[in-house]
């Protein structure tokens, strides 16, 4: 069956937000040439054929001026119509995930679905859709690169993890000029999010040593046991949960001042040994004295 170009109605949610010039040319160059090897898909909607798939198609028929063009008549409802559109796009030509992104949310909008939905109905993966409905959120330099094709989806992932706004942009604009794998990437994300969180403990005022990061905090060591414990929040001395509930502990503040002053003793005791001012027998008793003071946790 064949229909003017112009009386087929363009649906205002396009999946593609811009059409690569050069492949355009060469559509048009084609359909000169050879004619329409693949008709547009439509669907019958009242009176009226509203596109499917073919959207460059439809345009080149259009802007060649050509009277008739070939349409395949498909039935379904809306949410069949968007599956078939996503099918057909992603055949024929990847779309840029962005563009991707946008139409899915539009989806879930206008038919009021949760991802689990769409993704049943567009054939892919839970995964799958939340990563493209993900980058709406993504820094707007980066979702304009990955829309003109300058930026690999992948890798803009990797750049999207870097929590620091200047990190991010500084290893954004490297990969733009010199490329990077999105294992270089990921491991680059590693250490920016590791200097990151080891500058928000300073600036708590904590010194403890960091020893890494997690997706959503930093990790440092314990000031007092020297277990892991999130860096978020925490100021002054760092302590994890346990600790400082030890801390409160009427009796801790005796015991701590008792193994200070065992410590110490110790410590000026093996120094003097060291020179040989204290027998080797003193020594041992003064270390047995020193494991003597228990954590308040751990007696009995």
């Amino acid at each position: 069956m064949r229909v003017s170009p112009e009386a087929v109605k363009i649906p205002d949610n396009l999946m593609r937000s811009r059409i690569d010039d050069r492949k355009y040319e060469e559509l048009k160059r084609s359909i000169t040439r050879f004619g329409l090897i693949q008709p547009v898909a439509v669907r019958k909607v009242g009176k009226v054929y509203e596109l499917i798939a073919g959207y460059r198609r439809i345009k080149a028929f259009i802007d060649l001026k050509i009277e008739w063009i070939p349409v395949t008549i498909l039935k379904g409802d809306d949410l069949r119509v968007e599956g078939m559109k996503m099918a057909e796009n992603n055949d024929r030509e990847d779309v840029n995930p962005i563009d991707e992104g946008e139409y899915l949310a539009g989806l879930i909008v206008k038919h009021g679905m949760n991802q689990k939905e769409l993704a049943a109905v567009m054939h892919k993966s839970e995964a799958y859709i939340s990563q493209r409905l993900g980058t709406a959120k993504w820094m707007s330099k980066i979702r304009e690169l990955v829309r003109d094709g300058d930026l690999n989806f992948s890798v803009a992932r990797e750049l999207q993890t870097i929590k620091d706004i200047e990190k991010r942009e500084y290893y954004l604009n490297h990969t733009v000029l010199r490329g990077a794998a999105p294992s270089l990437v990921r491991e680059w994300a590693r250490q920016a999010n590791d200097e990151t969180a080891r500058e928000e403990v300073e600036q708590a005022g904590g010194g403890a040593e960091l020893i890494r990061t997690s997706d959503t905090v930093a990790m440092v060591h314990c000031d007092h046991c020297a277990e892991d414990m999130p860096a978020m929040g925490s100021s002054g001395t760092l302590g994890c949960q346990y600790c400082k509930a030890t801390i409160d502990d009427p009796g801790y503040h005796d015991y701590m001042r008792r193994a200070k002053a065992e410590w110490i003793r110790a410590g000026e005791e093996m120094e003097a040994a060291a020179r040989g001012e204290v027998s080797e027998k003193g020594l041992q008793k003064t270390a047995m004295d020193s494991e003597e003071v228990a954590h308040p946790g751990e007696e009995g």
